[in-house]
């Protein structure tokens, strides 16, 4: 390969990884960007790229919600903290009418690792479909609670940082059947406001018809090697319109906005470490009761005017 065409090679990678950046700046500013692919394809990968981009970016804040542990052994470095099973409870329903009630019992804990961390990535662990969507929908109320709070003190009324929220395996927790719900409907809305507020989503999945209508359209579409058993009747028009075939799409290849994009080449630097264990002790801490003297010694020490040692 001569030297021209090594330096033209450079240029063209130079000008999809650019092209690739101002395709997630874009979608930052309207509400994120659902990835939609057969399995195998590469979302995940996908994600990495974003999660990474992003990553380097001062002013925005990455979150990531991970119930496959694809990212806990294949990302780069980044604090984890882990959700357990248990750490969410549901109220026995006595009846089938009675409405699912979810408690989060270590949420001080997680509030904490939201304070302490400007990116996240959120493990979780439960296997519960219920429990995952539970678990997401708390926490980006709670944040969300926070960007509505900051923007309307600001003399400028502007959000000091964006937050992007990466949700993989989007249909297992967001589901027609979980957002249909009516403990959903707070969650539905900020959906749908989260780019007034800095907010935008970045999910996949592999069927279109997996994941809330609610949800899904309000993101930006992206779209890569599709099945013939996926496609849908706009699919095929825009297969004609385009003139391109959703079934022999390239890998790190997606159809956005009528553009092909490429997603550049992601390589790991270092590996995500668990941030629980010194999470628990940086809050036993701070809950610990200050000790005080019995009263004979109190009374002593006050007598002698040295209580205020206690006091401090």
């Amino acid at each position: 390969m001569t030297a021209n065409e090594n330096q033209n090679k450079v240029n063209i990678q130079q000008h999809e990884k650019t092209e690739f950046e101002s395709i997630i700046d874009y979608a930052m500013l309207n509400g994120g960007i659902g990835f939609m692919a057969m399995k195998g394809f590469g979302k995940t990968r996908t994600l990495f790229s974003i999660a990474n981009y992003l990553q380097q970016q001062p002013k925005i804040r990455v979150l990531i919600f991970d119930p496959s542990d694809a990212w806990l052994y294949s990302y780069s470095k980044i604090p984890v903290f882990n959700i357990a099973d248990n750490d969410i409870t549901i109220k026995e329903q006595k009846t089938s009418m009675d409405m699912e009630q979810f408690s989060f019992n270590t949420w001080k804990l997680t509030e904490l690792a939201l304070r302490s961390n400007k990116d996240l990535l959120i493990r979780l662990k439960s296997k519960s479909p219920s429990k995952r969507g539970f678990a997401i929908r708390t926490i980006i109320n709670y944040l969300d609670d926070l960007q509505r709070s900051e923007k309307e003190r600001s003399p400028t009324h502007e959000n000091k940082f964006s937050i992007a929220y990466i949700i993989e395996e989007f249909s297992d927790c967001m589901n027609n059947r979980l957002t249909a719900r009516l403990e959903a409907e707070t969650f539905l809305s900020l959906f749908n406001e989260a780019r007034n507020f800095s907010e935008a989503f970045f999910t996949c999945q592999q069927y279109e018809c997996d994941s809330a209508k609610t949800l899904r359209v309000k993101q930006i579409s992206a779209l890569g090697k599709l099945s013939e058993s996926q496609k849908m009747p706009y699919h095929r028009k825009l297969e004609r319109l385009y003139n391109l075939n959703l079934s022999d799409m390239k890998p790190r290849t997606w159809l956005i906005e009528g553009k092909k994009i490429t997603v550049p080449n992601w390589s790991q630097v270092g590996k995500p470490f668990i941030i629980n264990r010194t999470l628990r002790a940086q809050y036993s801490q701070t809950q610990q009761k200050k000790k005080y003297p019995s009263f004979a010694k109190a009374l002593t020490l006050t007598l002698l005017g040295l209580n205020h040692w206690y006091m401090a």
